[in-house]
């Protein structure tokens, strides 16, 4: 296969295609073939669509799929997210530790991301942090999570890895002014798909849902995150609006 050839298949739109669907399958095989001997399971996929403008994209779609498996007191996400030629991968467990009140729950979370696609560089990202959830009734909630971020950048014209340990801080907060609409606004230094490289940036978002039945929702979510970069520079790093639909068993 020439380079013509190939530089076609790379900017394909059904190649791309092809090769996020492929991406999710395998992902989905890993995750569902070692959760099929846990008990009372439920499954979750969520398929979003957003636009997306940052320092680098200038109001670039993007694609993003989760596919959320819990068990007991455990739960594991595994998602996807395309965006042009960048392309995110995280996987993030959650266990909840017991609690002998009903108003509380702690959770212990680990994540692990990686980034490839820009500039022939690949990002890594690993997060190990502790949630406090408080439920105030069915109106309330909110949640206070603690931990570190530990972030690797591999750039092929440096001769050494970039490494950075930073704080991971998230703070929420959740209404249910109706039944079955969620609205929830947050404070974190990481979004799913987005991280804190080598410096401290917040990001702070917004996500209301709409629960149509128990296996159906549908939603809108929107993050902006700012840079602690002089102002005179730059304010904001990356923001972004999307809608998306979940689909629960």
């Amino acid at each position: 296969m020439n380079t013509e050839q190939t530089a076609f298949l790379d900017t394909c739109p059904i190649s791309l295609f092809t090769k996020q669907v492929g991406c999710i399958i395998l992902l989905l095989v890993c995750v569902l073939v070692p959760l099929q001997a846990l008990p009372e399971q439920s499954y979750s996929i969520r398929q979003g669509m957003s636009l997306y403008s940052s320092v680098v994209h200038t109001q670039e779609h993007a694609s993003s799929t989760l596919f959320t498996s819990s068990a007991a007191d455990s739960t594991l996400t595994i998602g996807l997210r395309v965006l042009d030629n960048l392309k995110d991968a995280t996987v993030q467990a959650q266990y909840a530790l017991p609690s002998q009140m009903p108003w509380a729950q702690g959770v212990v979370s680990t994540t692990a991301h990686v980034g490839w696609g820009l500039a022939n560089s690949t990002l890594f990202d690993g997060v190990l942090a502790y949630a406090q959830h408080l439920k105030g009734g069915s109106l309330l909630s909110a949640s206070l999570s603690l931990g570190l971020q530990a972030h690797c950048s591999v750039i092929p014209s440096l001769d050494r890895p970039l490494f950075n340990l930073l704080p991971y801080l998230e703070m929420s907060l959740a209404i249910t002014p109706k039944e079955n609409l969620v609205l929830e606004t947050s404070l974190c230094t990481a979004t799913f798909f987005d991280y804190s490289g080598q410096c401290w940036a917040p990001a702070l978002g917004f996500d209301a849902a709409y629960h149509f039945t128990k296996g159906l929702a549908v939603g809108v979510n929107a993050f902006v995150r700012f840079s602690d970069i002089h102002p005179e520079t730059v304010i904001i790093l990356s923001q972004e609006v999307g809608v998306y639909v979940v689909l629960q068993s």
